[in-house]
């Protein structure tokens, strides 16, 4: 009997064995089949690299001037993140360029062509500006912008914050932001308010100066541009240092912001966007591009955001301009006619 029961005993282990010896290899079975699957899973498609542009530049005709356009090449294309987001500062042949996402590029210019000579790590580099000693602004917004040497170390900050622009003639810059109450005048590194002053004021007889709203300024040289909103048509207004205004254009600039504006022999160019606008040095309006798309050579329309006269009469031109797979890239441009 107990043999028997030993022969039962035996036989119900040897069973049970083989059913967790099957249990085992079918979780090895399992886990193989998942490792080759995971290996059969596509990598995700990578971006392709972005093709940079390759302008024709041409010329356009406002009002009874014809401008054109030369390509100046940088020593590589700048992609950018947005059309919006390139932004530039020159100082004789010294030319600074901004990708909008901390990194300048400083370059020296000859001809029409760029050679790099410093790339550098900004944190605030969304507008740039440069003074007369060759320092370096980098735009802080809400916040002070900070001042840097040449070479990107920085140095100090600006005695207000906004958007800044700095003469490079006299010691001299104003700063503003979309909302404040005044632009403000930064000399001897002292902070006080412009002529263009109590902006949010309820009570239209306490704003001080021309403007309801301002859309943008710009320190050209001894001169003061001011573009925004006077009795709700949108204008430029040219003013000395000291605020005394000496020009005013006649019409109404086309658009809903100024992104780009400078004062030349001839009078003044300012852009909305893609459109220019010309206007004489009496204020008298010339006229606006219907479309830039012929100057630039580009198939989309730019996104004009700095012009810098340059001592030859002709004016640099920054934009950005979007590549066929929607990002964008940087691109400089010589302007001649006006």
């Amino acid at each position: 009997m107990k043999k028997l029961l030993a022969l039962i005993l035996a036989f119900v282990c040897v069973i049970s064995l083989a059913a967790c010896g099957g249990k085992t290899d079918n979780n090895d079975k399992t886990d193989t089949q998942v490792t080759s699957d995971s290996k059969q899973t596509p990598e995700p498609t990578q971006k392709a690299v972005s093709e940079p542009l390759n302008p024709t530049p041409g010329s356009v005709t406002i009002g009874d001037v014809t401008l054109t356009a030369e390509l100046v090449n940088l020593d590589e294309p700048m992609q950018v993140s947005s059309q919006s987001k390139p932004c530039m500062a020159v100082s004789g042949d010294t030319v600074y360029i901004g990708n909008g996402d901390k990194i300048i590029k400083k370059y020296t210019l000859a001809d029409n062509a760029l050679t790099l000579e410093k790339e550098m790590n900004i944190s605030n580099s969304t507008g740039i500006a440069v003074d007369g000693k060759g320092q370096l602004y980098a735009d802080g917004g809400v916040f002070a912008a900070k001042i840097y040497d040449g070479e990107g170390n920085q140095i100090g900050e600006a005695a207000e914050s906004g958007n800044i622009s700095v003469s490079q003639t006299e010691d001299f810059a104003l700063t503003y932001f979309t909302g404040r109450d005044a632009i403000t005048k930064i000399s001897g590194g002292t902070a006080t308010p412009w002529v263009i002053s109590r902006l949010r004021s309820s009570d239209p007889a306490q704003i001080k100066g021309p403007f309801t709203k301002v859309a943008a300024i710009e320190v050209v040289g001894n001169h003061a541009l001011v573009a925004g909103s006077i009795e709700n048509e949108q204008k430029l207004v040219a003013f000395d240092t000291a605020g005394n205004e000496i020009a005013r254009s006649s019409e109404k600039l086309f658009g809903n912001g100024i992104s780009a504006m400078t004062e030349t022999e001839n009078g003044y160019m300012t852009a909305s966007v893609s459109t220019i606008h010309l206007i004489k040095n009496d204020g008298t309006f010339i006229g606006k591009s219907d479309s830039t798309k012929s100057l630039f050579g580009v198939e989309e329309a730019v996104w004009l955001k700095k012009f810098v006269p340059m001592e030859d009469g002709s004016v640099l031109a920054l934009c950005g301009a979007k590549r066929a797979d929607d990002t964008a890239e940087a691109l400089l441009y010589r302007i001649k006619g006006f």
